[in-house]
């Protein structure tokens, strides 16, 4: 406006400054988030994705076309019941933190191994507006772990239970049955002559008959049986719910059914088993002490039998 023969204005004057360290602060974030190897999705409170970092369609194969305003529903991959979800749906929506590690899909049908967190997103007033997903896919770790565990439970050779984990089991059944009286059984069996076998044919024939007996007591016992190597040409076998008059009968038919059984290369061998009943309260050391002298049993009274204590 003119003013003593000049021109002059008046206006407000506003400090940006903070806006601009904010904005620039949000765009660092926003490249963070962008370059991170973990998938980071936000939904709304439906469950629609409106934003997704370029890792989430990395680990899935969905483009961010196809991920942006679809459903999360869009990763399940149908190992998890209704129940399942339901329970994450109402610890977000309490405004609680979700954790868990839930299989996925991919888009090529690959299932994963889903290691996530989410949080409820809230605005000044305390609702809650979106949900913020951070996950990354442990697909390998899950598998080393599984190998590991593998490692630490099956006998090498064999493939079935080694000593450590037929130990557990046979502890883990003492306790259901003194919990509940439910009676069980161990049977023990030795390879007859087994040292015979690998002197005059080889350790590698020696092997073979390990596996093979293996898996012929395999394909004659129950799914609720446990059969594992107690070491060298040992093996035990532990039977829930059974009787005097069963685990004999049990024994019996194994003693046969390996009597019977063509083994390459040295044709027949036989076994002595060992067979006793678990006795309320007892400990497991008194157990297997008793089935291993069933076992020493059979085999000093001319092998190729079944000798049971009971008492």
């Amino acid at each position: 406006m003119p003013y003593k023969g000049r021109f002059a204005g008046t206006g407000n004057l506003i400090d940006i400054t903070d806006v601009i360290e904010t904005k620039s602060r949000l765009q660092l974030l926003s490249q963070a988030v962008d370059q991170m190897d973990e998938m980071v999705r936000i939904t709304d409170i439906e469950g629609n994705i409106i934003y997704a970092n370029p890792a989430t369609s990395k680990t899935t194969q969905y483009s961010e076309d196809e991920i942006l305003g679809n459903s999360s529903k869009l990763f399940q991959s149908g190992k998890h019941s209704t129940e399942f979800y339901k329970k994450l749906w109402d610890t977000i929506l309490s405004g609680d933190t979700y954790k868990n590690i839930l299989i996925n899909k991919k888009k090529d049908g690959t299932l994963f191994y889903d290691e996530k967190i989410i949080s409820p997103l809230k605005n000044e007033k305390g609702n809650i507006r979106y949900f913020v997903s951070t996950s990354r896919d442990i697909s390998d770790r899950i598998a080393l772990e599984k190998e590991l565990k593998q490692l630490a439970t099956k006998d090498a050779l064999t493939g079935i239970y080694n000593r450590y984990k037929i130990n557990a089991k046979i502890e883990e059944e003492i306790k259901r049955a003194d919990r509940y009286g439910e009676p069980f059984g161990l049977i023990m069996f030795d390879i007859d002559h087994f040292k015979k076998v690998n002197d005059t044919y080889g350790h590698d024939v020696g092997d073979y008959v390990l596996q093979e007996l293996s898996r012929i007591i395999l394909n004659n016992i129950r799914e609720t049986d446990s059969f594992g190597r107690w070491g060298g040409e040992e093996f035990m076998l532990l039977l829930p719910y059974t009787s005097q008059e069963k685990i004999i009968e049990i024994a019996e038919k194994i003693r046969k059914t390996i009597q019977e059984h063509t083994f390459e290369d040295v044709k027949q061998i036989t076994v002595s088993i060992g067979v006793t009943l678990y006795k309320k309260d007892e400990g497991i050391s008194q157990l297997i002490k008793r089935v291993d002298t069933a076992l020493y049993e059979a085999k000093s009274h001319g092998r190729n039998q079944v000798v049971s204590l009971f008492e």
